[in-house]
């Protein structure tokens, strides 16, 4: 049995989840239901985001072995992700092993998605009154006053932590850093300033360099970078090219790209977009100019009737918000991963869009083991590393962003406001190529793409993308991620 769970742990890592489950399946055939199988069993596929047999496996795990804190912990997660009621399965695995932070996290995320958001605040405030250091469960009660709009108490947790603890660099880090992907920057320039002089020495010049330039503060930009060493692709070097993009050096930032650019790197893709193109680089047009790039697919035919799918996907936004550090302007994004759900017009649009992003897949060009988007093998299987819904209102939109975590990014459009005489005829229209406004670069889009219901829209994740905004209605979307192949 050993060596069968450990083919089933690094099947987790190496993307051979089929392979393993085969043989789970095979020992329980033959050794009759037992809860570690059953267990590892669900965990396979969870790591497909096949979360309809990960219930069914880890429920059968649990029914067996209940006071087993791991498979009760695993049936909690599970069934959080797969938008099933999970408070008492956490709050049973907190009372088979209290103290684990993760199970903690897990039941407040519960509480939020009972629609209990208050009973998570106040849990997490107790915790936090006896543990200020635990940066995570910081972490957690932002995002639940984020979702529930009340920005106010966004980061009085961590405020109340340092004014006991001012010298703990990590949560000071933390904060700023939080408060940096807020883009709350004059809150962060203080949050620095703020610091003992012993503790600010040295530890958050990266982040003070970061807030300084999108701060435009330019020449005190330039005196902070100046003190730090230049890396070989860090979020620092990131904050570094985006001060050399706004005070105008776009030679010296063409020149360290090539040190930062590697294929398996794509925070800097997006920059070198920029300044390809401002320079008439031809390597622009290899990186973003491939016709097989970019795809338009009408799934109508394939999803749910999409009334019916917009109904659905407006009760989840009932307990979505405004995340301060997304890209959503004037609307609500839904949280967690929208493609583990086990609604039946969720798991319609997630085999729609599998199989069409399938078919993207086998028409990019040929590989190249120098392109962020097509260097990656073809004979894997779809993996979502996120999906979401997005609801937009009157004067909704996306501002210009990337996702350079994922391989392939989307628009799926759901339902959208009629058209109307007094706005422009591109209004709502998906945007592919402008950098974010912020960034001071005057470069129109490489393409706008006219929203359709039923429409899906594939491109690179590290490709410049946004929403042109609309007047009046709502725009309802589904968006998703696709992870790189393992």
């Amino acid at each position: 049995m050993d060596e069968l769970f450990a083919i089933a742990r690094a099947a987790l890592s190496s993307g051979e989840e089929r392979v393993a489950l085969a043989k789970i399946d095979n020992a329980i055939s033959g050794k009759g239901d037992d809860p570690q199988l059953l267990q590892w069993k669900a965990l396979l596929h969870r790591s497909l985001d096949e979360h309809p047999s990960a219930v069914s496996a880890i429920s059968s795990a649990h029914r067996l072995a209940p006071t087993n804190a791991s498979v009760t912990q695993g049936y909690a997660q599970i069934a959080l992700e797969a938008g099933l009621p999970a408070e008492q399965l956490f709050e049973q695995a907190w009372r088979l092993a209290p103290g684990k932070p993760d199970i903690m996290i897990g039941l407040c995320a519960a509480h939020v998605a009972a629609g209990n958001a208050p009973q998570a605040i106040a849990v997490l405030q107790q915790v936090l009154k006896q543990s200020p250091q635990w940066i995570a469960g910081h972490q957690q009660l932002a995002r639940i006053f984020a979702l529930t709009g009340a920005s106010e108490q966004i980061i009085a947790s961590f405020n109340a932590a340092l004014t006991l603890r001012p010298r703990n660099v990590a949560l000071r880090r933390a904060l700023v850093a939080a408060l940096i992907d807020m883009r709350q920057y004059t809150a962060a320039r203080d949050m620095v300033n703020d610091a003992p002089f012993d503790v600010s020495a040295n530890s958050l010049d990266d982040l003070h360099a970061a807030i300084l330039t999108e701060l435009r503060e330019d020449e005190l930009a330039d005196a902070m970078f100046a003190r730090l060493p230049i890396g070989n692709g860090n979020n620092s070097d990131l904050f570094r090219a985006r001060h050399l993009l706004r005070v105008g050096r776009i030679d010296v930032l063409h020149k360290l790209l090539d040190g930062w650019l590697r294929p398996e790197n794509p925070l800097f893709w997006p920059y070198a977009a920029i300044v390809w193109r401002m320079m008439e680089d031809s390597r622009h047009d290899w990186l973003e100019g491939q016709e097989s790039l970019v795809s338009i697919i009408d799934l109508t035919d394939r999803l749910p009737p999409l009334e019916q799918l917009a109904t659905c996907l407006r009760s989840l936004h009932e307990r979505g918000g405004e995340m301060p550090e997304q890209s959503v302007r004037g609307g609500t994004q839904t949280d967690g991963m929208l493609f583990r759900r086990t609604e039946p017009e969720i798991q319609q649009v997630r085999e729609a869009v599998s199989e069409a992003v399938r078919q993207h897949i086998a028409g990019l060009a040929e590989m190249d083991p120098t392109h962020p988007t097509l260097r990656w093998r073809r004979d894997r299987a779809v993996r979502f590393a996120g999906s979401w819904s997005v609801r937009l209102g009157a004067s909704g939109r996306h501002s210009n962003h990337v996702h350079p975590h994922g391989w392939l990014s989307s628009a799926l459009y759901v339902s959208l406001p009629e058209k109307r005489t007094n706005q422009p005829d591109n209004a709502g229209w998906l945007t592919l190529g402008e950098p974010q406004r912020s960034l001071g670069i005057e470069l129109t889009s490489l393409r706008k793409i006219e929203p359709r219901s039923g429409r899906l829209v594939l491109f690179p994740s590290t490709m410049w993308h946004g929403t042109l905004p609309f007047a009046e209605g709502e725009r309802m979307t589904i968006a998703f991620d696709i992870a790189p192949p393992r």
